[in-house]
């Protein structure tokens, strides 16, 4: 919904609220700036999500490019 028709439809409510034109406005503003601000940060997190998904899936095929490592006959990798 764009954030006039949102205000225009919000003001009143937040009259009833406060009995103040002003400070019904303002009200109805940070409401329509709260919203904003939730569903920014929602595409954000999910941007963020399918670019470490994107980095996880590019980076599994380095883990066959690893060499195996192999003990010395008879001596444990762990020894010293």
């Amino acid at each position: 919904m764009r954030p006039l028709v949102r205000l225009k439809s919000l003001q009143p409510f937040f009259y009833q609220v406060t009995g103040d034109l002003e400070d019904s406005r303002m009200k109805a503003w940070k409401a329509i700036d709260e919203v904003r601000q939730e569903r920014s940060a929602a595409m954000a997190n999910l941007d963020a999500f399918w670019l470490f998904v994107v980095m996880a899936l590019l980076l599994i095929p380095l883990a066959f490019l690893f060499k195996k490592s192999v003990a010395e006959e008879g001596r444990h990798l762990w020894a010293g």
